[in-house]
């Protein structure tokens, strides 16, 4: 079975780029899709998703400022959250314990979502819920996972190959950054390589669709889309439809 696997960055790449900029900015680099953030003065919002989808763009999701199994967190927000976008999936995070919070979270899960709670995607982040427990919540809950290398290398730390395979069946989504010795963002390159490798490789054998995003405030159009396009086929065995560029990556 052919694997379909979408090529796209983040707003985050550009967050001054009004709605219309960020699409050329995305089509030119070869994306697919894109995904967003909301509530976090990226100037796509000022104009809305129109642009985008007028563009041919799809969008992954969309990223909302709310933590799930926090209790300060009302669920009027969460439904708030869900009547902005109707029908796009909503990236969150988890609060440290939000796996040991069953009622809360399904609850929070409900107001955003109803019954849908795939539309939902918890990211994996440092300083939020640990990737054991996020897998934990989508086995429970039917939520998925975004998963961030960088988050997952900052909340795992040395059990990354422990907890991959526990959140492996639920990933939908993975955001790649490359950070370097003084947390800075910067282009993808060889020291990059092994986290997204990793999370390639413990994704791979799923059926369902991914969406493969570069996030990054270092992006470099078309070439960090290519790279990670190869680096898909090098993780994969497995025939997949990849939507975006591929090739050299110079």
């Amino acid at each position: 079975m052919t694997r379909i696997v979408r090529l796209g960055i983040s707003s985050g790449c550009a967050p001054d780029a009004r709605a219309a900029q960020l699409a050329t900015v995305a089509v030119e680099a070869g994306s697919t899709v894109v995904d967003l953030r909301a509530g976090k003065g990226h100037q796509w919002e000022e104009d809305g998703l129109d642009a985008l989808f007028g563009a041919g763009l799809d969008v992954s999701f969309i990223g909302h400022p709310l933590v799930l199994g926090d209790p300060t967190h009302p669920l009027e927000r969460w439904t708030w959250a869900s009547q902005q976008w109707p029908g796009i999936r909503c990236k969150v995070v988890a609060d440290v314990g939000a796996g040991q919070r069953p009622d809360l979270v399904g609850r929070q899960l409900g107001a955003i979502a109803g019954d849908r709670p795939d539309l939902v995607l918890v990211e994996t982040h440092a300083g939020f819920a640990h990737p054991a427990d996020i897998a934990v919540m989508a086995t429970r809950h039917g939520c998925r996972v975004v998963l961030d290398t960088r988050g997952l290398a900052d909340s795992a730390g040395n059990e990354r190959d422990r907890v991959l395979p526990l959140l492996a069946p639920h990933v939908d989504a993975i955001q790649c950054k490359q950070v370097g010795s003084d947390g800075r963002h910067v282009p993808l390159g060889d020291d990059g390589r092994p986290p997204v490798m990793a999370a390639f490789r413990a994704v791979a054998g799923g059926d369902r669709p991914i969406d493969v995003l570069m996030e990054s405030r270092a992006f470099v159009p078309n070439r960090d889309l290519r790279l990670l396009g190869r680096w898909w086929q090098d993780a994969s065995s497995r025939p997949a439809a990849i939507s975006g560029p591929l090739g050299d990556e110079s």
